[in-house]
């Protein structure tokens, strides 16, 4: 029985500089992995229309994950069968693991009258408010705002009001995740979930041939995906701890910051795989 090779990372502080948004420093590694036909999976908080337009510049044309594990999108005909629970949208079948973000609408108005001036999201903030939060382009920010499943939340306010206010969305049923700047309301989901998921169709796809993977994250919200691989790759960033990981074994982290440490660590993983193999 042959093998199954898959990389899937994080975007934003991982193979995307938090400060500007670019790659340089991994674009060979991407090359190489295509060259090498191994697939690299997005698994971002990003929405859809974000990712197809990293997708697009780097010729990636996998399955990818949107929304901190909100959905996984297959390209339609990627695998030989159709995946259980799948629906068709556009090129895509799509696989859905959270309520929409229009569900989250009531909590976030409720939470804004209880704490006012506590916190800005994405849907009360406009696209110039994304702009001016993300230091996005305004057609970037646009994209960033065509959320379908959950909400970005920049905190503003003290330690102990977060803490009601996390309570407060679990209460109507949600999570909220911390990523590199921001929090996400979100379903009962995570990017391990959905990576599991669509880690489990490639095992089918490949008659059950074991998957050797490597998932790569910088924060807190990674910390499910990074526990669910074979190899873990943590990617340091200034000015924020690497993330908490349980599991000791098969986890390394890049040198350097942000791409460039993912292009050192990814690359020292195929080094060690084709070394082994």
């Amino acid at each position: 029985m042959g093998r199954v090779f898959l990389v899937a990372t994080d975007l934003d502080g991982s193979l995307l500089s938090h400060e500007d948004y670019r790659y340089d420093e991994a674009k060979p590694v991407i090359e190489l992995l295509e060259q090498l036909r191994i697939p690299l999976v997005f698994v971002s908080s990003k929405t859809r229309p974000e990712i197809l337009e990293l997708r697009a510049e780097t010729g990636n044309s996998h399955p990818f994950i949107v929304e901190n594990g909100s959905a996984v999108y297959l390209p339609k005909g990627y695998f030989d069968f159709e995946p259980e629970g799948c629906k068709p949208v556009g090129d895509f079948l799509r696989r859905t693991f959270s309520p929409p973000r229009d569900h989250w609408a009531p909590v976030l108005h409720r939470l804004r009258e209880q704490m006012p001036g506590e916190f800005r999201d994405f849907s009360n903030a406009g696209v110039a408010g994304i702009a001016e939060m993300t230091g996005l382009e305004p057609k970037q920010a646009a994209m960033a705002n065509e959320r379908e499943f959950s909400e970005p939340v920049k905190w503003l306010g003290s330690d102990s009001n977060l803490e009601g206010f996390v309570a407060t969305v679990r209460a109507a049923g949600g999570c909220v995740y911390r990523g590199g700047r921001f929090f996400t309301i979100a379903g009962e989901t995570s990017k391990g979930i959905a990576y599991r998921w669509l880690r489990k169709q490639y095992e089918i796809a490949n008659d059950g041939a074991p998957v050797f993977d490597l998932c790569v994250g910088d924060g807190a919200n990674d910390v499910p995906m990074l526990e669910a691989s074979k190899d873990a790759l943590l990617i340091p960033n200034e000015g924020r701890p690497l993330p908490q990981l349980e599991r000791t074994e098969a986890v390394w982290v890049g040198e350097g910051i942000g791409p460039a440490a993912w292009a050192s660590g990814v690359s020292e993983w195929l080094h060690r795989l084709y070394q082994h193999s």
